[in-house]
């Protein structure tokens, strides 16, 4: 805890209402995570807030708020629920069955284990009290399953984040890139500022804090010598093999070549252990959203799409050598064939027993066009031959992915049906490699049509699946939902305070690692008081994870079915999910100053002198129960 450090305020929303923020920080204050509501069981602005260093245990922090006491502790991670304790400051005076009410005026441990408050009774008498308890564990009161860290800031950029995505290496390492305009050291005196590239960026996990972000890839000249603008990269794309190599895909913005590196994994990257980027020739420049993949047979396949006009459709090419050489591109999806109007998003993935699935949109302008949707294809040959388009979803799609697991695929998408302004988030399970699958699962819906969910699948093959919604109040939150075999269960929100809103995708990426470790980052437009404005910033945060037992996986491949021909397929039949009430390990409870609170404490009570007092001065505590009364008197 030497190095742990938190800071706590009010700020005031209105004459009656004040939220609680905090910020920690995890090396002596030189470096603070993002600001974070901290929930509280009042929402009026409270008369003193302050922390009790508690020797040899956990430090406590008091409210005092319209004259209740409430309390919390804090282990360098994570609040405990906030309590109140009615019978702090009121109580019945023992030898005169009179009504004691003390305004606070001192708060502090007296010696470890043992807390003392004097208060100014608000009655005529204004006699003053001093009452003290017995501190017991108080590492009982944090949540057992801690939730997410208050967010750390890794980056903060004027400009959009892109292309975000977290890679586990095979030494279980998490390294991420990400997209942004190049952050210039300008030396003083200088008069025109350069125009920025957008380059990609790195940084490493470092234990539980990422470290500080360093420029990875920048983009190489494009053989559009007409174009006088610099060159930018427009797309990123990285993923690791079985030997433990980064294999790196990016695309020029102008002149829209794609170009492949791979460094040896380590711990953290540079810049320089990365090989002589290579012009991918077989992918033309006019492709688009690219998903990367290596094989069970270790081989590299790449699937594109070609947008618009007339050779729109989604590609797959090869490269059996590490990148040295490509295949030509093979046609998965024909979409001038399908009569498809754009052809987007394409994603890749194996199963174990060597079926290769692809998943991509066809968007409409049109809203009554019956082709648009999300369609899927799959191949048992490795990539020989491809099954018909199967339509899973005639609604516009707003994000999709395909997760695989051994021989499981989830198919996970949000939608808008016609009609509709809420983004649905659905769900479906092939447990026989993508041949058949269950019923459609609802998860979950907001009111708004921006989206930023992120999902992904753990040793056990569980999936951890995040989405962002905004509440009614104006802060936005993050949802953290686990599907098991039983189902989704929503377990735990983070509130990532007030986001300010924009037009760009919200970049968003989440990883669960086998020891229960799970992180995320997300990057959102959020106020920087420095500046005094809004500031796009990445933050990461992460938190401990159940993963149970590990399954064995199948290896046998099974037999490669004959194909029907393609029918047409109906609407799939929805599941309603039940919703989950969730409490999140911040929120706290409200009790009436008449309830009674079980606490860990026991407790004593002194009268000391009369008179008036006009200051008050706390510090923190957590919990009071009964109290004995020693009674004391004089008289003025």
């Amino acid at each position: 805890m030497q190095e742990h450090a938190v800071l706590v305020w009010q700020v005031r929303q209105s004459e009656t209402v004040c939220f609680t923020y905090f910020k920690q920080s995890e090396d002596a204050g030189k470096t603070w995570s993002a600001r974070q509501r901290l929930n509280t069981p009042f929402l009026t602005c409270s008369d003193h807030i302050e922390f009790l260093e508690n020797p040899d245990n956990l430090p406590l922090l008091s409210f005092y708020t319209q004259k209740l006491l409430y309390f919390t502790t804090w282990d360098g991670r994570n609040w405990s629920e906030i309590f109140n304790e009615p019978y702090a400051l009121s109580f019945m005076d023992p030898e005169t069955s009179n009504g004691v009410s003390l305004n606070l005026f001192n708060l502090t441990f007296i010696h470890p284990g043992k807390i003392a408050l004097t208060g100014v009774d608000i009655n005529a008498n204004h006699d003053i009290w001093v009452r003290s308890a017995n501190v017991e564990d108080i590492s009982s009161w944090l949540p057992q399953n801690p939730g997410w860290k208050p967010p750390q800031i890794i980056q903060t950029t004027d400009n959009s984040i892109s292309d975000l995505q977290i890679i586990e290496d095979q030494q279980k390492h998490w390294h991420a890139f990400w997209l942004q305009d190049e952050i210039l050291e300008l030396p003083p005196g200088t008069l025109v500022r350069p125009q920025p590239q957008r380059i990609a960026y790195y940084a490493f996990l470092d234990g539980t804090r990422w470290s500080f972000p360093i420029a990875m890839f920048k983009p190489l000249a494009s053989s559009d010598t007409s174009q006088p603008i610099e060159e930018q990269i427009a797309r990123l794309k990285v993923t690791v093999d079985a030997e433990n190599r980064f294999l790196a895909l990016w695309q020029n913005q102008i002149g829209g070549e794609v170009f492949f590196s791979w460094s040896k994994g380590k711990e953290s990257l540079s810049a320089l252990d990365w090989s002589p980027p290579t012009l991918v020739y077989p992918i033309p420049n006019e492709a688009t959203d690219f998903s990367i993949k290596t094989s069970p047979e270790h081989s590299i396949k790449v699937a594109y799409t070609i947008p618009i006009n007339e050779n729109r459709g989604v590609y797959i090419i090869e490269s059996k050598d590490s990148g040295k050489t490509w295949t030509k591109p093979v046609t998965v999806i024909n979409g001038v064939s399908l009569g498809w109007e754009t052809v987007s998003k394409p994603v890749l993935t194996f199963t174990t027993d060597g079926g290769l699935h692809l998943s991509a949109i066809n968007q409409s302008l049109r809203e009554g066009n019956p082709d648009k949707g999300l369609y899927e294809t799959h191949s048992y040959d490795q990539g020989n031959s491809w099954t018909p388009p199967e339509k899973v979803s005639s609604n516009l799609i707003l994000w999709n992915t395909l997760l695989a697991f051994g021989n499981t695929l989830h198919r996970i998408w949000a939608e808008r049906e016609p009609g509709d302004n809420r983004a649905v988030l659905l769900h479906q399970i092939s447990q026989d490699s993508g041949r058949t699958w269950g019923k459609v699962t609802r998860i979950t819906e907001w009111n708004d049509l921006s989206v930023a969910v992120q999902a992904t699948t753990d040793e056990a093959g569980q999936v951890h699946l995040i989405v962002l919604s905004t509440q009614p109040l104006g802060n936005d939150t993050l949802r953290y939902m686990v599907w098991t075999l039983a189902g989704w269960d929503e377990i735990d929100t983070l509130d990532l305070g007030g986001v300010g809103k924009t037009s760009q995708e919200i970049p968003l990426d989440i990883k669960v690692r086998k020891d229960g470790f799970a992180g995320f980052l997300i990057g959102l437009n959020l106020y920087n008081p420095q500046q005094n404005r809004d500031v796009m910033t990445l933050l990461g945060s992460d938190r401990t994870v159940k993963i149970p037992p590990a399954p064995v996986l199948p290896t046998s491949i099974p037999e490669t079915p004959i194909l029907p021909s393609p029918t047409p397929t109906s609407a799939p039949s929805l599941t309603q999910v039940s919703e989950t009430t969730f409490t999140p390990h911040l929120q706290s409870t409200t009790a009436p100053p008449t309830m009674s609170i079980s606490t860990p404490f026991s407790s004593s009570s002194v009268f000391l002198i009369g008179g008036v007092f006009s200051g008050l001065v706390f510090l923190t505590v957590l919990g009071f129960v009964g109290f004995r009364y020693l009674k004391k008197k004089r008289s003025f």
